[in-house]
């Protein structure tokens, strides 16, 4: 940059991070998130206060939007509410939530930043890894996620979230439950991480399991477990067991019922 686009970039920058430590400060304080300081809003306004410390230098910056009370570190330890669940009330929203932190540890690590955010762990001994393993539970045999909570009439299907390429490049061998599934997308994005994928055709087939996740209040059934789950007509039964959280909607024992890969 010249000296005058700098000095031009550097005020935008120093505006827009105090206008969100000022808005972090408000929502806190006017209890937007009802109780709730972690979310995916909160975390993306942490985020974008460590990109500018990144950036400057200022280890004060980066540290606060680690550590704050919206911070990606907050969410990791106090958003993940049950193994791999996060806080939010729908599973779009969880797997939503993990693009930012997802963002966040990979700009940590391309500015060589001594916290490896893709492995931190929670004092439970979770990290982000734990999202995914308990993501490949949470669909029917075509990967489809069970449609909980908020979802716009949305399909998401797993092997097709732009997160799950950041994931299989992130992670390579230390999450082979993604490396089989990548070969099932069908999804035509062009995705810079998809690009970055190393074919692996002798991956090996997930092996899935029923869970009751007690304080994301929804029990997810399966009648087959185990690798052959893919291959099968079982049945995915999810099952709302509590009051779930924000972007929830959800009535008590309401049921969601999948035959296979239709919905009905």
């Amino acid at each position: 940059f010249t000296e005058e686009e700098q000095f031009e970039l550097d005020n935008f920058a120093r505006g827009v991070t105090m206008d969100i430590l000022w808005e972090q400060e408000e929502w806190l304080r006017c209890d937007i998130g009802q109780g709730q300081h972690c979310n995916n809003h909160m975390v993306a306004h942490s985020q974008a206060v460590m990109y500018a410390g990144l950036y400057y230098h200022r280890e004060d910056w980066v540290k606060y939007g680690l550590e704050n009370p919206e911070g990606s570190l907050t969410y990791l330890e106090d958003g993940m509410t049950d193994p791999g669940i996060g806080i939010e009330g729908s599973l779009s929203y969880n797997l939503m939530s993990l693009v930012l932190l997802m963002e966040s540890a990979e700009w940590l690590r391309r500015a060589g930043h001594p916290l490896d955010l893709y492995h931190a762990k929670n004092a439970r001994g979770y990290d982000m890894k734990s999202y995914f393993e308990a993501a490949v539970n949470c669909v029917a045999t075509d990967s489809r996620v069970v449609p909980i909570g908020d979802n716009y009439a949305n399909v998401n299907y797993l092997y097709n979230m732009s997160v799950f390429f950041r994931a299989c490049v992130a992670y390579g061998d230390e999450l082979p439950c993604l490396k089989w599934l990548a070969q099932r997308s069908t999804t035509d994005t062009v995705s810079l991480f998809r690009l970055r994928m190393e074919p692996d055709t002798a991956a090996a087939k997930p092996a899935v399991r029923s869970e009751w996740y007690e304080t994301f209040g929804t029990a997810i059934l399966k009648t087959v477990e185990g690798p052959e789950f893919w291959d099968s007509d079982a049945k995915t039964l999810a099952v709302r067991t509590g009051h779930g959280y924000i972007h929830g909607n959800c009535d008590h024992m309401a049921m969601l019922l999948f035959s296979g890969s239709n919905y009905l």
